[in-house]
């Protein structure tokens, strides 16, 4: 006749040290048995456990969180040392794996690059064309670096600004040449003090004239008195 869980439990607690000790033995001398049996419950039942542990991991998922951060805190030394040991004893293996995933991602993004190629030069050509402004920007500073100014921060709608400004006119002559008189949107960027004597391109060193006046005053002196804008 079946015992009774209450027996059960009863006899167990009696018997506590004898039975952990009886399964203790048994698992020390029969270790390689219950990996093999493990190993081949875990083939049989692989999608099952895997669907478990998914299931578990995403409705505890803080739960295992914060466990593994507390394990890995109170056992820091433990893992490392096993770490280590682990990365002494495969280390020709684990190289050749890290060389492998190196030479596979290279290959990757060569391949990707060849096959996205036009497409990327496609569209560069096309922003180019729709934003003009923004390249001559671009090559305005550009051309600032290579001539070492200290700073290149002038920016597209800082230009536009500026322009509106001054009426969409020259800052130096606009009452002594007709040029400058005329109300145009192909003004040009001077720099009140040149980039080539240490200028900088920026807000405060720029003004907007027209060709006739950016080509007189070259790299001398501003042609007439100019407050720099300050936005």
């Amino acid at each position: 006749m079946p015992q009774s869980p209450a027996k059960k439990r009863a006899y167990y607690e009696a018997h506590r040290e004898e039975i952990l000790a009886k399964r203790a033995a048994y698992r020390a001398a029969h270790s390689e048995i219950i990996k093999a049996k493990k190993a081949q419950d875990y083939q049989i039942h692989r999608t099952d456990i895997l669907a478990q542990r998914t299931l578990y991991r995403e409705t505890h998922r803080e739960e295992a969180r914060a466990y593994a951060k507390a394990y890995h805190k109170t056992h820091r030394h433990m893992l490392s040392t096993k770490a280590k040991a682990r990365y002494a004893e495969n280390r020709e293996q684990i190289l050749g794996q890290l060389a492998t995933k190196r030479e596979d991602r290279r290959a990757y993004d060569k391949g990707y690059y060849r096959k996205k190629r036009r497409e990327r030069l496609a569209r560069s050509a096309q922003w180019r064309k729709t934003h003009p402004q923004e390249m001559a920007g671009h090559y305005r500073r550009r051309r600032a670096r290579k001539l070492n100014a200290p700073r290149c921060d002038f920016t597209a709608p800082q230009w536009e600004a500026m322009k509106a400004h001054y009426g969409y006119r020259c800052a130096y002559r606009p009452k002594e040449c007709l040029e400058c008189q005329r109300k145009t949107h192909r003004l040009t960027q001077d720099h009140l003090t040149p980039l080539s004597k240490g200028g900088s391109h920026t807000l405060q060193n720029i003004v907007p004239c027209c060709a006739q006046c950016n080509s007189k005053k070259h790299t001398g002196p501003v042609l007439a008195t100019v407050q720099p804008l300050l936005l």
